[in-house]
């Protein structure tokens, strides 16, 4: 995972709830681009 390791030192003393909260918003944020960008593919292909 390229970028991972900055994110790991970063949150070593943080509380597992916290880290969950945020692994939550990257995932959440994550599916969003992926959605947006598989919508303007098929609108693309479409025309």
């Amino acid at each position: 995972m390229i970028g991972s390791e900055f994110y790991l030192p970063a949150w070593q003393d943080d509380h597992a709830e916290s880290i969950q909260e945020r692994l939550g918003r990257i995932s959440s944020a994550t599916q969003e681009v992926i959605g947006t960008v598989a919508k303007a593919e098929h609108a693309f292909l479409s025309c």
